[in-house]
């Protein structure tokens, strides 16, 4: 090296043993990042499915007494007026493995502390564990809880509720949903065609050209948002101005090694096809209620494969929802799914058990696409924890105890998976829904010294559900 070019003389190794304290300098907080995205100890993503008017327990439930029990196909009747039959898109997606079904959670020492529907209490239960302060239910919902308090922050949307109930009856209840308060960090969109959603979770980001697997690439509008490099340019340049012209190019080339690591780190689909890529929606349709719920279960699969967000909720069907059902259930007549939950017969139960497979299959189907997307750890879902959270038990008795959670995924190796979880189907058993939503914070990464309790500090115990871990 030829010290005369610099004003102050400086050695090649001394320069690149500094360049390489640089280089752990300059990427720390990518690399923060990428071990929160690589990692398997927690689950990445929680996405929670919401359905209300409850479910018929007969036909939805194994016939299983014992308190933990694994999964297997003999559980799963494929008849609508056996046990099990509502959840038989689990068996024909071959997800057993990596799906967890509780029974027995219980709202109602929670929904003691105020009078209202039991749909909107059941509703707001599920959601927040139910938080209440001075007479009013208040924020946070689960979705917030854990977007405020993950570990791995900096997704550009910090979460999002999205709704495809378009009825008359749902559309009084979203705001109870959104959670709409100054400061709050949910996204709501109150909306069901999905141009809303997707300039929610698509904004600023293009998407140029195909991978080699045909999958499009999604690029962010600013392409460098996360660099460090770019907010230490100033003492980069001022170190490039004692370097001869040689020594330049070698600082260039390895400051443009340490750009490409950064970009390795940035939110991308981390899937089979090449880094950054990831499949653009589909065109939304409104045919249908179903249609509806496709496309914007497109949208979210997209922009969880893209690096758009990792948590989420969708409104599958509202409380007291009154939408109609027939092809989507197989049948010939118009079902109104409010109603048909009331109904104590034979017929009324079986479409109702329709419905609820209806809506299992849906969030089945999407786990499944998760399940085929590799990623560091295993698939997206394996990193993952989606649920199919329901506000009420029997639908027909309002019942706020023998309440179900679905939930697929692994959470990071943090659950087990393949079982199911009966903690009893009376008032007075059960697993408090405080338990089950604070289980999700830690399965998250979420420690006691940010989250102790959800829910109301009265009746949230700050307990987990040990069953569920590993």
């Amino acid at each position: 090296m030829d010290i005369k070019k610099f004003v102050t003389p400086i050695t090649r190794r001394s320069l690149f043993r500094d360049l390489s304290a640089g280089t752990v300098l300059l990427t720390i907080s990518p690399l923060q990042r990428a071990f929160a995205e690589t990692s398997s100890e927690y689950a990445k993503r929680f996405i929670n499915f919401f359905v209300g008017n409850g479910m018929v327990p007969e036909a939805f439930y194994p016939d299983e007494t014992k308190r933990v029990s694994s999964l297997s196909p003999e559980m799963f009747g494929t008849k609508d007026n056996q046990a099990g039959f509502s959840l038989n898109p689990i068996l024909a997606h071959d997800l057993l493995d990596k799906t967890t079904i509780i029974r027995g959670i219980n709202f109602t020492q929670v929904t003691k502390l105020f009078s209202g529907s039991a749909h909107n209490v059941g509703g707001l239960v599920t959601m927040s564990g139910g938080t209440y302060k001075n007479g009013k239910w208040t924020e946070p919902s689960i979705d917030q809880v854990i977007a405020a308090n993950q570990p791995n922050q900096g997704y550009p949307i910090p979460s999002i509720l999205l709704n495809t109930d378009k009825t008359r009856k749902n559309s009084k209840e979203r705001a109870t949903y959104s959670w709409k308060k100054s400061g709050s960090s949910v996204n709501p969109i109150d909306e069901v065609y999905g141009a809303k959603s997707f300039s929610a979770l698509f904004d600023g980001f293009t998407f140029t050209g195909s991978s080699n697997n045909g999958s499009q690439i999604a690029t962010p509008s600013n392409e460098r948002i996360l660099s460090l490099i770019d907010t230490n340019l100033e003492q980069i340049k001022k170190l490039k101005n004692r370097l001869g012209a040689q020594e330049r190019q070698l600082l260039d080339s390895h400051l443009e090694h340490l750009v490409a690591i950064e970009k390795r780190y940035k939110p991308s689909a981390n899937s089979t096809a090449s880094p950054g890529s990831c499949s653009k929606p589909d065109k939304l349709s409104d045919d249908s209620h179903s249609d509806i719920v496709d496309g914007q279960m497109s949208h979210l699969l997209s922009a969880l494969q893209c690096g758009r967000l990792n948590v989420a909720t969708m409104i599958l069907q509202g409380s007291g929802s009154d939408l109609l059902y027939s092809r989507e259930i197989d049948m010939s007549d118009k079902i109104e799914h409010h109603g048909i939950s009331h109904k104590n017969s034979s017929s009324g139960f079986a479409a109702h058990a329709r419905i609820n497979r209806w809506a299992v299959e849906k969030v089945a189907r999407f786990a499944k696409e998760l399940d085929s997307i590799q990623e560091d750890g295993g698939t997206m879902l394996d990193n993952s924890i989606v649920c199919i959270s329901y506000e009420l038990g029997k639908g027909r008795g309002h019942d706020h105890y023998d309440v179900a959670q679905v939930i697929f995924g692994k959470a990071g190796q943090q659950y087990k998976g393949g079982q199911f979880l009966n903690y009893g189907a009376s008032e007075k058993s059960g697993v408090a829904v405080n338990d089950v939503l604070l289980s999700h914070c830690r399965a998250m990464g979420i420690d006691s010294g940010k989250v102790s309790k959800v829910g109301t500090k009265s009746v949230a115990s700050g307990n987990i559900v040990t069953e569920l871990f590993t």
